[in-house]
């Protein structure tokens, strides 16, 4: 399959978009293709079928007492707005956001699993997802970074923005908690830089209430 062929390297073509200014991230620092297992507290099969994790970031860079990782995670779920699932949302759970409260330092998500089951007509397709993403974590196990990060490019070209504040290639979308008052901004990954999707990732973090939100985005 034409997807298979070798990754190119990632370019900064689109400008700001691609900054990698932020707290310096070291490799050692952060997990890239983690398992499932490492990244949720409970799994079941859907979890296989829709989430990809890219790589989790050791949340003691912005608070030493933070022993735990926040997470990056492409997910595979329908393109468009499906009013079916509607009733599955929740705060922070909808088409294009994704909440998750920590268990035992692993994710545990916010909504019913419902919320991303796939219809017939996408998953006909998720085969091809899994065995893509499958195809770039093994390449890294193989090759570490060298197809991923250009060279003599810091980690925090993978992961932007660190302990910043976002750029969004949308409208702002920063998550609030139940006062107004919104989230720490993490980071936001750019999903083409680790498997080939068109996908921007923004992640924040409730110290309070401990849990993490993720917004997706598209160009």
């Amino acid at each position: 399959m034409k997807w298979f062929k070798k990754k190119k390297k990632p370019n900064e073509e689109a400008g700001f978009l691609f900054g990698y200014d932020g707290i310096a991230i070291d490799a050692t620092q952060v997990l890239f293709f983690p398992k499932l297992k490492e990244v949720f507290h409970t799994l079941v099969p859907l979890h296989e079928k829709i989430f990809f994790p890219l790589c989790s970031i050791q949340m003691s860079l912005l608070n030493p007492d933070w022993d735990f990782y926040g997470h990056f995670i492409y997910v595979y779920r329908e393109a468009e707005e499906n009013k079916h699932y509607a009733r599955y949302h929740t705060p922070y759970c909808d088409d294009y956001s994704l909440g998750f409260d920590l268990v035992g330092k692993k994710y545990a998500l916010q909504s019913k699993i419902n919320l991303l089951e796939l219809s017939d007509q996408y998953q006909k397709y998720q085969q091809k997802s899994a065995a893509k993403y499958q195809y770039f974590a093994q390449d890294y196990q193989k090759n570490n970074l060298e197809n991923i990060l250009p060279k003599n490019a810091p980690i925090n070209f993978l992961i932007k923005r660190f302990g910043k504040i976002p750029m969004w290639v949308q409208e702002d979308a920063t998550p609030k908690d139940s006062t107004g008052k919104a989230l720490l901004f993490v980071g936001q990954v750019r999903v083409l830089d680790f498997i080939g999707e068109e996908q921007y990732l923004y992640l924040f973090y409730n110290a309070e209430e401990h849990y993490f939100v993720q917004r997706e985005q598209y160009v």
